[in-house]
């Protein structure tokens, strides 16, 4: 009978080590040929030998002879045999599945991928060892929501299809809305040809999946985007696979924050009116730069800002960008007596569109001809500047 397995230390200049690579049973077995070889034979087990003559005797009386799968070998060695390209062709993207050697799967570079159960009760994970090529063609004229001449970005994602793997792909971003994306139970609909995946936040699968377990294996990102959304002339300009600490739809990838309690005033209008403010407009009390880790992401910036008006009217706020001269959003508060100190709140979703240095600028006013307090009262700092106004940026992973 078989041996359990044991520990055991092998002669001085003896290195015996295994491929580099997942491996199915039969590289396996002569993996530890060459470890059997290393003991003497001849010698009993008690002695530092195998008590065997051959090399498949010698594996089993040191346990080393197991009957596994291709997908049980790669769990123990070699978990991480995954990769992800793509290639454009007859304006149409082909996404593939590859082994970390970049070839395609097979018997002997099996692709192992964890799922998790899909009765959302149990918390044990399942495997599914892909073994043969697999693909996911994009076909020319389907958008997957991209813009054109826009950064865009397509998750790439794996379903247990009742035993068959499926590969998938998503486009996160609608607007600036992001859809949440997480290893679960999703569903998928057929990319159904020429036009046929047109929408995004939808998952896009050649086969339809109805409810099954999901894993993110990874994204593809088109930095300037497509020139024209639908035709896939161009590779992406960047491709991830997905590990412990990547940021997921929604995540946020960095914050940018000021926040100041210092006193100042101006005394420039900014009028109320069926018009967008303009830069020249009120004076400018904050400002928050931020260079975008990617031109996919979205940019949520937030201003909470206290303001206090000499005047009885309308004390307004309005968010720039840059050098724009239109006003990203505003806001406006009455003031119901003249010195009455309001809070005034902003916030706005944008694209980063870039990876250069970008600022954001908040310009404040009165509507009538008067001193604007900002962080004050009567002309003079509250609360011993801990009355503060916050300026933040926060880049999230679309």
């Amino acid at each position: 009978m078989p041996r359990s397995p044991t520990t055991y230390t092998l002669p001085p200049g003896t290195t015996p080590q295994l491929p580099n690579s997942v491996i199915g049973s039969s590289q396996y077995n002569a993996a530890m040929d060459d470890i059997a070889q290393t003991f003497n034979t001849a010698q009993p087990v008690l002695f530092g030998g195998t008590g065997a003559t051959n090399a498949a005797d010698a594996r089993d009386n040191l346990g080393l002879e197991i009957g596994v799968d291709v997908a049980s070998v790669a769990q123990t060695i070699n978990p991480a045999n995954i990769g992800i390209a793509a290639s454009v062709a007859a304006n149409a993207l082909t996404i593939a599945l590859k082994g970390a050697d970049g070839n395609d799967p097979s018997a002997s570079n099996a692709v192992n991928i964890p799922f998790r159960n899909v009765t959302l009760a149990t918390g044990t994970p399942t495997y599914l060892s892909v073994t043969a090529a697999t693909s996911l063609v994009i076909s020319s004229g389907s958008t997957m929501g991209f813009t054109s001449a826009s950064a865009g970005r397509l998750w790439i994602v794996g379903f247990n299809d009742g035993g068959t793997f499926r590969l998938g792909a998503v486009n996160a971003l609608s607007g600036t809305s992001i859809m949440a994306l997480r290893d679960g139970i999703y569903s998928s609909t057929a990319e159904g040809g020429a036009g046929g995946a047109d929408s995004a936040q939808v998952i896009y699968t050649g086969t339809a999946v109805a409810s099954k377990a999901m894993t993110v294996l990874g994204y593809m990102e088109w930095t300037a985007g497509l020139t024209t959304a639908g035709t896939w002339d161009i590779v992406p300009t960047a491709i991830q696979l997905f590990s412990q600490g990547t940021p997921l739809p929604g995540d946020p990838v960095q914050i940018a924050v000021s926040q100041d309690g210092a006193s100042a005033s101006g005394s420039t209008i900014l009028l109320i009116g069926n018009t967008i403010p303009q830069i020249t407009e009120g004076d400018q009390y904050m400002t928050q730069a931020v260079t975008p880790r990617s031109s996919a992401n979205v940019l949520m910036v937030e201003h909470q800002g206290v303001y206090t008006s000499a005047n009885i009217g309308a004390i307004s706020a309005a968010l720039f960008r840059d050098a724009t001269a239109n006003a990203l959003t505003a806001s406006s508060q009455m003031l119901s007596n003249a010195g009455n100190t309001v809070t005034l709140p902003l916030k706005y979703r944008v694209k980063a569109a870039s990876t250069t240095a970008t600022t954001f600028r908040i310009r404040t006013g009165s509507t009538v001809a008067g001193v604007t307090i900002f962080n004050g009262y009567n002309g003079a700092q509250v609360f011993g500047g801990v009355s503060n106004s916050l300026l933040s940026v926060t880049e999230i992973m679309a």
